[in-house]
C-alpha cells in the first residue's frame, strides 16, 4: 500500500509505501495516531496540515517535524507522526463567544453536558473546522446524566476541554467520523468475578482477592480488557499495531501474533482424534494404493499431526502351503511413499509426501523393514470446503533377475 502524503492544498508532496516500524496508536482520550518510516537520500520538509486522507483515515502533521541524519547512510531518517484529525484542536483555545472579537478564555458555566458542548461546537465552527465537508455534531449517550453541573475553563485547549466535561460527568469522550460521543465504553451485561484456579476459563476469572479497610482510596470504575462489560472481548486499551514484516499489500505485526490463549475456550474449537493406522496388501509390480481415512470432512482451521512413533514399512514374504518350499522376498527395489492428502474443489492437495525404499539382492531374504522419518508434528493448514483427509501409502516394486550362467 502507498501512502500519498498531501499539503493543504491537497497536492502529493511525498508518497510511501508502509515500511517495517510503521505503526497505528490509538489509546482513548489520550491519543490517536499513526507513525510513517521511511528514509531519504534527500531531505523532504513537510508543513503543519501536511497529512493523508484514505483508507487509514484522516491523519494531519500537528507538530512541526525535523528527520535524523544518519551518519552511515549519509540520508536522513523519518518517524513522521500524524496525529488523527481532531488532535489539532490541542492548539486551539475554547472560548465562551467564539464569534466575538473581544474572547474571554477564562470563564465558567453551569449548564448540562449538551450546552456545553454547543459552545464547543461553536468554537469549531467559528475555527472552520470540518470533517471531509461535514459539520460536527455531538452524540450524548442515555447512559450519561442529564443535570447541570459547574465547570471552570481557564485557558484550556479544546482537547483538554473534552476530557475536562468527560471526567465532570464521568464517561468518556471519542469521535468518529463528524460525531463527538460521550458515554461510557459498556458492551452487554455485567462481570461476575469468580475466585477460583484460573485454568477453568469457564467459571472463574479471579486468582485471588484482597479486601482493604481504608476508606482514602477506593475504585469506583473498573475497566476489565477483555470482559463483556467496559470493553468488548476484542479490544485492547492501548491498541499497537507495529508493521514488522511487509510483503506486497500484506503488513503483519509479528511481535503480536494471536494466540489461542487469547481466546475464551467457548470460541476455539479443538478437534483430537487418536488412531493406529496399518495399511497393508499385496506389493504388486504396478504402483498399489491402501488409504486411511483421517477425518471425512474436516472444518477449516489449523492441524497438528502428532505422531508417537515412526511410521515403519514391513515387507514379508507369503508364508508357504504346507508341504511346499519356503517363499522368500523376490530380488529387486520396493519402494513406499507415505501422503498425507484432502480434497479440494475436485483437485487432490499433498500436504506432505516422503519416500523410503528397501533393495532385496539375494534369494534368501523373508522379512525387511525401512522407517519413514516423518516429523514429530506435522502442521496443516485445511481450508473451507476441504473434504476426505487421508493418509495414502504407495506402494512399488521392481524386480531384478540374476543372469544365468
Amino acid at each position: 500500500m502507498i501512502v500519498d502524503i498531501k499539503d493543504v492544498t491537497g497536492n502529493i508532496r511525498f508518497s510511501t509505501p508502509i515500511n517495517k516500524g510503521s505503526k497505528r496508536k490509538f489509546t482513548l482520550m489520550k491519543e490517536d495516531y499513526i507513525t510513517l518510516k521511511f528514509s531519504l537520500d534527500h531531505p523532504v520538509y513537510f508543513n503543519l496540515g501536511d497529512g493523508i486522507d484514505n483508507e487509514l483515515g484522516v491523519f494531519e502533521l500537528i507538530d512541526l517535524y525535523k528527520p535524523v541524519y544518519n551518519n552511515k547512510t549519509g540520508g536522513y531518517d523519518y518517524e513522521l507522526r500524524l496525529d488523527a484529525y481532531y488532535w489539532k484542536w490541542k492548539n486551539k483555545k475554547i472560548f465562551y463567544t467564539p464569534e466575538d472579537s473581544g474572547r474571554e478564555a477564562g470563564w465558567n458555566l453551569t449548564a448540562t453536558l449538551a450546552v456545553h458542548m454547543d459552545v464547543f461546537l461553536n468554537n469549531l465552527k467559528a475555527l472552520g473546522y470540518k470533517y471531509r465537508n461535514e459539520d460536527f455534531t455531538c452524540n450524548i449517550d442515555n447512559t450519561v446524566e442529564q443535570s447541570s453541573k459547574f465547570v471552570s475553563y481557564d485557558n484550556s485547549n479544546l482537547i483538554d476541554a473534552l476530557t475536562q466535561l468527560a471526567e465532570t460527568w464521568g464517561c468518556e469522550w471519542w469521535i468518529t467520523d463528524s460525531k463527538i460521543n460521550f458515554g461510557r465504553c459498556e458492551y452487554s451485561s455485567s462481570v461476575d468475578f469468580k475466585i477460583g484456579d484460573l485454568n477453568d476459563t469457564e467459571n472463574v476469572n479471579v486468582n485471588t482477592m484482597q479486601r482493604s479497610d481504608g476508606q482514602n482510596s477506593y475504585a469506583t470504575r473498573i475497566y476489565a480488557f477483555g470482559a463483556t462489560r467496559n470493553l468488548p472481548v476484542t479490544y485492547r486499551k492501548n491498541l499497537i499495531f507495529d508493521v514488522k514484516k511487509v510483503n506486497g499489500r500484506d503488513i503483519t505485526d509479528t511481535e503480536r501474533s494471536l494466540k489461542f490463549d487469547f481466546f475464551p475456550s467457548s470460541g476455539v474449537t479443538e478437534e483430537e482424534h487418536s488412531i493406529n493406522a496399518s495399511l497393508g496388501g499385496y506389493a504388486l509390480k504396478d504402483q498399489t494404493t491402501y488409504t486411511y481415512e483421517l477425518l471425512k470432512s474436516p472444518n477449516a482451521g489449523t492441524y497438528y499431526v502428532k505422531s508417537i512413533s515412526n511410521w515403519v514399512l514391513q515387507l514379508a514374504a507369503l508364508p508357504a502351503p504346507i508341504g511346499f518350499p519356503t517363499n522368500y522376498l523376490t530380488r529387486g527395489r520396493y519402494s513406499g511413499t507415505l501422503y498425507i492428502r484432502y480434497n479440494l474443489d475436485e483437485k487432490v492437495i499433498t500436504h506432505y509426501n516422503y519416500h523410503t525404499w528397501i533393495t532385496v539382492d539375494d534369494d534368501t531374504t523373508r522379512n525387511l523393514e525401512s522407517t519413514f522419518w516423518t516429523p514429530k508434528v506435522i502442521e496443516m493448514n485445511i481450508p473451507t470446503g476441504a473434504s476426505n483427509l487421508r493418509i495414502e501409502l504407495t506402494t512399488e516394486v521392481i524386480p531384478t533377475y540374476q543372469a544365468l550362467s
